[in-house]
């Protein structure tokens, strides 16, 4: 290496740039679908004063107190709830798929 110079990079060759571009691919894939099945849940609110009682797809039940906001997912392959807000009763359907529930940051 002569002083004062940059130091040569190796070059990138087209498997490597393949490589990574696929790489870069498949981990914007994942997040897409990621994002899409979230979004894809059926949203369910109550307002002021008011409480719901809801049947899901897969046998369980679900009782929104007021000023309550979820998203549900709730298949034989797949059950899911996200709460935004408020407060629920859940009863859930004895199946071999966890129910897994997220409820933000103290909600």
């Amino acid at each position: 290496m002569v002083p004062g110079t940059a130091p040569s990079r190796a070059p990138v060759t087209r498997r490597r740039a393949i490589a990574s571009l696929v790489a870069l691919t498949a981990t914007t894939a994942g997040g897409t679908i990621a994002f899409q099945a979230a979004h894809a849940a059926t949203p369910y609110e109550t307002g002021i004063g008011e409480q719901r009682r809801i049947a899901l797809q897969d046998g369980s039940s679900l009782l929104l107190d007021a000023t309550t906001r979820v998203r549900v997912i709730a298949t034989a392959a797949r059950r899911r709830l996200w709460l935004a807000h408020g407060r629920i009763d859940l009863t859930v359907a004895a199946l071999t798929v966890p129910f897994t529930i997220d409820a933000g940051q103290g909600t």
